[in-house]
């Protein structure tokens, strides 16, 4: 059970992995899933990946994970010697893949496994059926105000959901993964902070020609919003540069994200409410068997021993 749970764990893993580097166009994940894609279609990869799975699956042993990371491992090693290996990246692709081949294998040949039978004794009472319903309503009332619920009190509501606030947008509109333009004077080679006066009044005659004579500089300076990529290769500032400019508040920034954010944040929120409703849907017996137990399972009559006052404070103590 526990090996079939880490199989789903890294097929998870691997697979969030890819939808976020996707989603957030990292040309690192997509060049190494191309280069597992590859590497996991090798031949020799898959005939010992396979064998592999194959060993685990057929015979049950109590530390299978620590073998399923271990035999990953051995095959790694065994494949650098054998293919011949220069990069460490392709290790750790084929690593992957090692761990990615079996766990299939044991997901697959899962469905076709008889059940075993639990060994805790579950008796269905008759408000058992009643509490799995009233979870599965109270699941769903608290998935949709947490992750489907838009907050639309807000001037600019976009996809403003509860899980979306305070998890999703870091991800997903993380600057990290957004191109970095900086205000920059072209001529002068110089930071351009911008028209900056505090409680502008456009009415104001004065603070208007103050605007209209920092427009003139900046347009004959050429200043304006520029890559900062352009600026390090063409203008030889280094990254460390911009970065302390932009703290001291000599220059601006402006972030431009080549994905839809407001689409993936929605497939974010549906996925996580999806995973959510399923988990419940699966362990709605457990819930129902968990709340009923201390109501339902008669006490054991008292025996002397549970009047040793000396004992009681022994056995709190040992728990501590």
């Amino acid at each position: 059970m526990i090996l079939l749970i880490f199989s789903y764990l890294i097929i998870i893993a691997n697979f969030l992995f890819f939808l976020i580097g996707f989603g957030n166009d990292i040309g690192v994940v997509g060049g190494f899933m191309g280069g597992l894609a590859a590497i996991g279609t090798d031949p020799v990869v898959l005939l010992l990946g396979a064998l592999l799975g194959t060993g685990l699956v057929a015979r049950s042993y109590k530390f299978s994970v620590i073998y399923l990371v271990i035999g990953a491992i051995f095959l790694t090693m065994l494949s650098h010697v054998i293919l011949g290996t220069t990069k460490i990246i392709v290790d750790i692709a084929r690593f992957d893949a090692y761990l990615i081949i079996p766990s299939l294998i044991i997901i697959v040949t899962s469905f076709f496994t008889p059940k075993t039978k639990s060994k805790i004794k579950y008796t269905e009472l008759p408000i058992h059926r009643p509490i799995r319903i009233l979870t599965l309503i109270f699941t769903a009332v608290m998935v949709w105000v947490i992750f489907l619920n838009e907050d639309k009190s807000e001037r600019y509501y976009k996809n403003k959901t509860i899980f979306s606030k305070y998890v999703t947008k870091y991800i997903i509109s993380n600057t990290a993964f957004a191109d970095r333009k900086v205000g920059w004077c072209m001529k002068t080679n110089e930071p351009s902070a911008g028209f900056k006066m505090k409680n502008y009044d456009h009415s104001n005659l004065k603070m208007r020609e103050l605007r209209a004579a920092h427009l003139v500089i900046m347009k004959k300076n050429e200043c304006k919003l520029i890559h900062e990529e352009i600026i390090i290769v063409n203008l030889g500032v280094t990254k460390e540069e911009i970065n302390k400019l932009i703290k001291d508040g000599k220059t601006y920034t402006s972030y431009n994200w080549n994905y839809d954010r407001v689409l993936w944040r929605r497939v974010t929120d549906w996925t996580a409410a999806l995973i959510a409703m399923v988990a419940v849907w699966k362990l709605r017996f457990c819930i129902a068997f968990v709340i009923t137990r201390p109501m339902f399972t008669p006490n054991p009559k008292p025996t002397k021993s549970d009047f040793n006052i000396a004992k009681i404070i022994k056995d709190f103590i040992k728990k501590i």
